[in-house]
């Protein structure tokens, strides 16, 4: 049996966003409770951002690569077999809930389901398939097939599905659930009644983070409007640079 020294935290980020990495990075530290963390970011990312004195293993790419060749390669460097995506905006508000997340990890290696989802989110995500605890089935007929969102990956499945969907650039597209129902990726969400935030996701207690902290390059401030005024006092943040999305 797996323990979560077998689990690494892969957050898939760009310089472009690295105004956004000390309140990332500085909510990881904090809240990420031992749990291995690896970044996957462009050629000369290093020089900006001091990842190692912050504990986290920086994988560079070429930033004119395809998509899906800059993640697997990085992910054949990552030695531990299940990865918990991420990106830079996907704040920490509290501690990773160890536990949880080791029972994800146990559900994750004695069933045939390739992913955990740490977060009830989608379009379409009904109560209705009841796999056992907290986990229920995502509809894989559906487009919350694939979400860009914080989840726990059997690598390899994980890898399998980058390859074979081949995307050019980071963006959540149907192209993505055709392709997981194509090679037949199975994978179920978890929720412990979280209550709902947005219209289309709630909180986690598992994986405690901002979905999301910004969106379309502008500071998401709506959803979780106390929690993201914290952080920006906090990190001393000027709101104005980036701007704040309005609905």
């Amino acid at each position: 049996m797996s323990s979560l020294d077998n689990v690494a935290c892969v957050t898939y980020t760009t310089s472009k966003y690295a105004d956004v990495w000390p309140m990332y990075f500085g909510q990881l530290n904090e809240h990420l409770n031992g749990i291995k963390s690896y970044v996957l970011s462009d050629f000369g990312s290093g020089k900006i951002y001091n990842f190692a004195e912050q504990g986290h293993t920086l994988i560079e790419h070429d930033d004119a690569e395809p998509y899906w060749a800059q993640y697997t390669r990085s992910l054949d460097l990552i030695p531990e077999d299940y990865v918990v995506y991420c990106q830079e905006d996907f704040f920490l508000y509290a501690d990773v809930n160890r536990d949880l997340l080791q029972k994800a990890l146990d559900f994750l290696e004695n069933s045939d389901y390739d992913y955990v989802r740490l977060i009830r989110c989608g379009y379409q995500t009904p109560l209705k398939d009841h796999v056992k605890d907290n986990f229920f089935e995502v509809d894989m007929a559906t487009q919350d097939a694939f979400s860009m969102q914080a989840t726990l990956w059997k690598k390899s499945r994980m890898r399998q599905l980058y390859t074979h969907v081949a995307s050019q650039k980071w963006l959540e597209s149907e192209a993505w659930n055709v392709g997981a129902r194509q090679i037949k990726i199975k994978g179920v969400f978890t929720w412990n009644g979280e209550p709902q935030v947005g219209k289309f996701h709630y909180d986690s207690i598992i994986w405690p983070y901002c979905c999301t902290g910004i969106n379309k390059g502008q500071w998401n401030m709506d959803e979780y409007p106390e929690i993201m005024k914290n952080l920006v006092k906090k990190y001393n943040v000027d709101v104005s640079i980036r701007g704040v999305r309005k609905r």
